[in-house]
C-alpha cells in the first residue's frame, strides 16, 4: 500500500489528488506527530522530504531522508529497493498454489469437428482424441495419442511434437503441434497433420485449448485432406 502524508489540511490534500490525478490515499499529519517519528520536522514546522518503507509489524525496513523536494530516489531505484527488502513479486503461476502449467505432463481428451476431402468430394467429419505431451523445457513438448473420425470410421495412432509460447505469466500459451502417425479403419494408411492454437491454465490441475488443424492422409492410390476445429480439455500432471 502506498500512502502521501503531509501537514498541509484535508482540504487542501482532496484538491492535490484532483488536479494531480493521484490514485493513492494522502492523509493530513496535522499534528506532525508521524512526520517526528518518521521523517523529522523542519525549523517551519514542516515535514522533512522522505521515503520509508514499512514491514507488516510496523517496523522500517528502509528509510531515505531528503535535503528537498527534489531529492528522492526514482520510481525505479524505489523498485528495486522494494524488491530488494521485501522480496521480489512472486508471479501468477506461486500465486495460484506454487504451479507452473509449463512444467507440467499434458493429458488431454479432444473433441471437434470440421470437414474430409475423398475423391474430390467434401464431406462432414467429427473428430477426437487422448493424447499426452511431456514438456522439455518452455517451448518443446514430445508424446503421441490415439483418435480418429467418428462419421469415417477411422483410427489413428500417432507421435507427436509441440513447439510453444508461453505468456500471461506461463498461465497461457500459444501451441503449436506436428504429428504423424498410421490410420486404420475405411481410411487406412500413413498421415500427418499439424494444430495451432491457444491454451489457458484454469486452475492448477486443469487447461482447455482451442486449436485448428490439418491431416493428409496417404491412402495408397488416393489422398484424403482434413481440417476441423477442435477443443482440448487437458489435465496438467506434476511428474518431477
Amino acid at each position: 500500500m502506498v500512502i502521501g502524508i503531509s501537514v498541509d489540511d484535508v482540504d487542501a490534500l482532496h484538491k492535490l489528488a484532483e488536479r494531480e490525478r493521484i490514485g493513492f490515499a494522502l492523509l493530513s499529519d496535522a499534528t506532525r506527530e508521524v512526520s517526528r517519528r518518521y521523517v523529522g520536522v523542519d525549523d517551519n514546522d514542516l515535514s522533512v522530504p522522505g521515503v520509508v518503507l514499512l514491514r507488516r509489524d510496523g517496523t522500517i525496513a528502509y528509510r531515505r531522508i531528503s535535503g528537498d523536494k527534489s531529492d528522492r530516489p526514482s520510481v525505479s531505484e524505489l523498485l528495486a529497493e522494494i524488491d530488494r527488502v521485501f522480496g521480489a513479486p512472486a508471479r501468477a503461476p506461486e500465486l495460484h498454489g506454487g504451479y507452473a502449467p509449463v512444467e507440467r505432463l499434458q493429458l488431454g481428451v479432444a473433441l471437434g469437428g470440421g470437414t474430409l476431402r475423398v475423391d474430390g468430394s467434401w464431406r462432414g467429419a467429427a473428430a477426437g482424441g487422448i493424447s499426452a505431451l511431456l514438456p522439455f523445457g518452455r517451448h518443446v513438448l514430445v508424446g503421441g495419442g490415439v483418435g480418429g473420425e467418428a462419421l469415417g470410421g477411422r483410427g489413428d495412432v500417432d507421435a507427436a511434437l509441440a513447439a510453444r509460447a508461453p505468456f500471461w505469466d506461463d498461465l497461457a500459451a500459444l501451441q503449436l503441434v506436428v504429428r504423424g502417425g498410421y490410420s486404420i479403419g475405411d481410411l487406412q494408411g500413413w498421415h500427418a497433420g499439424a494444430r495451432i492454437g491457444l491454451a489457458f491454465a484454469m486452475t492448477p490441475s486443469w487447461a482447455f485449448q482451442i486449436g485448428a488443424g490439418g491431416t493428409v492422409l496417404d491412402l495408397g492410390d488416393a489422398e484424403a485432406i482434413e481440417a476441423s476445429l477442435t477443443l482440448e480439455i487437458a489435465r496438467l500432471v506434476r511428474f518431477r
